[in-house]
């Protein structure tokens, strides 16, 4: 088995570089499906032995996509690839593909800045 790394802007038709040994666009969409499909498997594994009644329970898987795409195909094939991967739409799953990676962080950051806050400004008064 081959070890791929680093293919993420690869899957951007247009993305090009000079580096030798890089993965074709071709190349990297496997790459992104097949990590996706393990990542799926896994997932759905580890909560159907954990989760009671886990296939019956209402799911929603959330991607983001990277912030450098500009082309909103690409959004529309991210659905597809994952979809080839085993992350589909049911009547109990929901695949959602909506922010890019840079505002997903954003909405992270902005939910858990007080918490964060709190410590920082906790830690700071105690090593007084």
């Amino acid at each position: 088995m081959r070890t791929a790394r680093e293919f993420k802007l690869y899957l951007d038709p247009s993305f090009r570089d000079d580096f030798e040994g890089s993965p074709t666009h071709a190349e990297a969409v496997t790459y992104y499906q097949d990590y996706m499909r393990e990542i799926y498997r896994h997932t759905e594994d580890f909560f159907s032995r954990t989760v009671r009644n886990w296939h019956q329970r209402n799911v929603e898987y959330r991607f983001s996509i990277p912030t450098t795409w500009k082309n909103p195909r690409l959004t529309d094939q991210l659905k597809d690839w994952l979809a080839a991967a085993g992350f589909t739409n049911s009547h109990n799953r929901r695949v959602l593909v909506s922010q890019t990676e840079a505002e997903a962080a954003a909405v992270y950051a902005a939910k858990h800045y007080e918490v964060f806050y709190d410590t920082a400004l906790k830690s700071s008064w105690t090593s007084r």
